[in-house]
């Protein structure tokens, strides 16, 4: 029997003063990265409420155990800790509430959608899940399925819906203290430096740097280069059709975050391992053509203003061709900017894009060509430019109100559903009802009665 979600009205009051709240959020916080992305929204709807927020990176505790966690957050005086990912971060909570330390535990996309078939992995996160007082999901068919590997989840669970604030999240992004590295890897492909100045990426042009004709189609695929992104899945078909038509290209952007999946992505495509480069310098890229890659560059990291503004200007469609996904940023970026989204069908893409009227979703390369192409410009045919009423006007108008329509559609959804103000309060919430929790079992001392 389904048990409903967690209503978050459900707190107790009076509510706790987040003033007097320190919350230590722990986190992958690799640039680049949807967990990034995700801590350092969530630190901020916190700040807003009051809350002192500590973003702390997962990956620098790898090493630590959980006992010696939990004494690191109580030596600091932390109230609650947020994590995200039931593994990454969830292994090291699990002594936190043996401490006093409320957790609240944000599942991310790949501990319910990959991690729980490592039994190692698994038992990780099942304690992390008993441990937490609060779990969030991103979505409905999310919690439905920790629901299932987890029943300790079950009462635990609250839905709640990532949001996007573009401006806010390009400034902090651009702005984050973890500068980008740079990692070299065979086939040339590199993650280059940041811009110097981040206003100047609304100027750039990557059609510009990577010599690309004026009636160039680009598609662009924005994601982390590891094995679950499956970067290289659209390949060999888009390859294909760039044969076909010349015009048709795939630009791949993304941190380096496992190797040996880059060094087989670099293998079989062109390497434009200057792009971030070439574009803050208004040159063209060092382009690598590489056997059976031809139309798809790997551009390595690019700034996140830099990437936002290639989407809005240049994309002629986002792509994704996740194997799995819990809720995909970049498919809601590409909405909220009015620019159409072709994605692999997966639990986490089918939750934000509805096929046909909000983007378009494919089970395979080739399905990804047949429904690509309703939405690429049409070729103008010799003798026709500029005619009215030829039949290459007819087919570009007839382009234009297929496109207009489903990014009008995606716009409506996008600004209905993802709203910063709806996912903002939820936090606040979540963490308030942690603190009334601990404060009733004695855990913790009163943080005050004044709501926020």
């Amino acid at each position: 029997m389904e048990t409903p979600p967690l209503s978050l009205q459900c707190v107790a009051r009076p509510e706790p003063d987040l003033t007097q709240c320190s919350v230590l959020l722990l986190s992958a916080l690799r640039s680049g990265t949807g967990n990034n992305s995700t801590a350092r929204r969530i630190g901020g709807f916190l700040e807003h409420h009051g809350a002192t927020v500590t973003l702390v990176d997962a990956a620098h505790h790898d090493a630590a155990s959980a006992e010696e966690f939990a004494e690191l957050a109580t030596g600091q005086g932390v109230n609650v800790v947020v994590g995200i990912h039931a593994f990454r971060a969830g292994r090291l909570l699990i002594g936190c509430p043996q401490r006093g330390v409320g957790v609240v535990l944000v599942f991310g996309g790949t501990d319910v959608n990959e991690h729980h078939r490592d039994p190692d992995r698994m038992a990780a996160m099942s304690q992390a899940v008993e441990a937490a007082d609060r779990v969030v999901c991103f979505s409905e068919e999310m919690r439905v399925d920790a629901a299932r590997l987890w029943p300790a989840s079950v009462g635990k669970a609250l839905v709640v819906p990532q949001s996007l604030d573009l401006a806010r999240r390009a400034v902090a992004d651009s702005t984050a203290s973890s500068a980008a590295t740079t990692a070299t890897v065979s086939g040339g492909c590199r993650t280059p430096p940041r811009p110097s100045s981040p206003e100047s990426a609304l100027v750039w042009s990557a059609r510009r740097a990577l010599r690309l004709d004026d009636d160039a189609v680009l598609f662009v695929m924005a994601a982390g280069i590891r094995p679950v992104k499956d970067c290289g899945y659209l390949v060999n078909a888009v390859s294909a059709w760039h044969k076909r038509d010349p015009r048709i290209h795939l630009l791949i952007v993304g941190p380096i975050l496992d190797s040996q999946c880059a060094e087989e992505l670099c293998s079989r495509v062109e390497a434009a391992s200057t792009l971030a480069r070439a574009m803050e310098a208004g040159e063209h890229v060092e382009r690598r053509g590489l056997d059976g890659g031809g139309g798809v560059l790997f551009g390595g990291v690019v700034p996140r203003l830099t990437l936002l503004s290639i989407m809005e200007r240049e994309a002629d469609a986002v792509v994704s061709s996740s194997i799995s996904e819990g809720m995909p940023l970049v498919p809601i970026e590409a909405m909220c900017l009015g620019v159409p989204v072709v994605a692999r069908r997966n639990r986490g893409n089918a939750s934000v894009v509805i096929d046909g009227d909000t983007g378009l979703l494919f089970d395979s390369p080739e399905e990804f060509v047949a429904k690509a192409s309703t939405i690429v410009r049409p070729a103008v045919r010799p003798g026709d430019a500029g005619t009215p009423g030829s039949r290459s006007d007819s087919h570009v108008m007839a382009w234009r109100s297929r496109r207009d329509a489903l990014t009008r559609r995606a716009r409506e959804v996008a600004a209905a559903r993802f709203q910063c103000h709806a996912e903002r309060q939820s936090y606040a919430k979540v963490v308030r009802y942690v603190l009334s929790r601990r404060q009733r079992s004695g855990n913790v001392d009163s943080i005050g009665d004044e709501g926020n």
